[in-house]
């Protein structure tokens, strides 16, 4: 997920730092605070502006997907420990 976000070159660093922080809490004031040091009625104005970037749009959109993926492995590795663990256990009765 950040290999996808270092390498993209079409960002500023700043944005990306924005993408990482939107990816944390879905709100768009407080990702430009903390990307770009800002006031808040700067990121009240910013923030939401920067969502509309296509560029943005299709990073956050990578880092979602990507994200999610990740998830989904974790998810089927966790099942499938818990299955193994079950059926060992119903052997032994």
């Amino acid at each position: 997920m950040i290999d996808e976000l270092v390498e993209n070159d079409e960002l500023k660093d700043r944005q990306k730092a924005f993408c990482l922080y939107y990816l944390q809490r879905y709100n768009a004031t407080w990702a430009y605070q903390k990307a770009y040091g800002a006031d808040y009625e700067t990121a009240r104005t910013n923030g939401p502006r920067l969502l509309a970037n296509a560029r943005i749009k299709k990073q956050l959109t990578e880092l979602k997907n990507s994200s999610l993926l990740n998830f989904m492995q974790r998810l089927m590795i966790l099942c499938s420990a818990i299955l193994n663990k079950l059926t060992a256990t119903l052997q032994t009765f």
